[in-house]
């Protein structure tokens, strides 16, 4: 089953939630859990809090058709030009939980 990363809404402590990947929930979907209230938020897969990036530019870890997303590949893919559209979309979208961090900018 795997680990989902979440958030608590008051102290800001990383939680992990173990579900299975049917029950996966929205990146920024608050729920209660033991508790507290936690808000899901992109996993990074590193130790750095960012967004997996799957191939330069494209990030499989941001949904699919993202609006803000400055583009997309031909399956809604959202694609970064460079650090710079990545870093804004990280701004955009931290109060939701959403952190960027990719190499694309090589």
């Amino acid at each position: 089953m795997p680990e989902y990363d979440f958030v608590d809404t008051k102290t800001a402590e990383p939680v992990i939630i173990f579900m299975f990947m049917d029950d996966a929930l929205e990146i920024g979907t608050v729920i209660e859990h033991k508790g507290r209230q936690v808000r899901r938020v992109y996993s990074s897969g590193t130790s750095i809090p960012g967004m997996a990036v799957e191939k330069p530019g494209g990030s499989m870890q941001v949904r699919k058709w993202h609006p803000d997303a400055p583009r997309h590949d031909k399956k809604g893919i959202p694609i970064f030009a460079n650090r710079r559209e990545a870093n804004e979309f990280s701004k955009k979208n931290h109060d939701r939980g959403a952190h960027c961090v990719t190499d694309v900018d090589k």
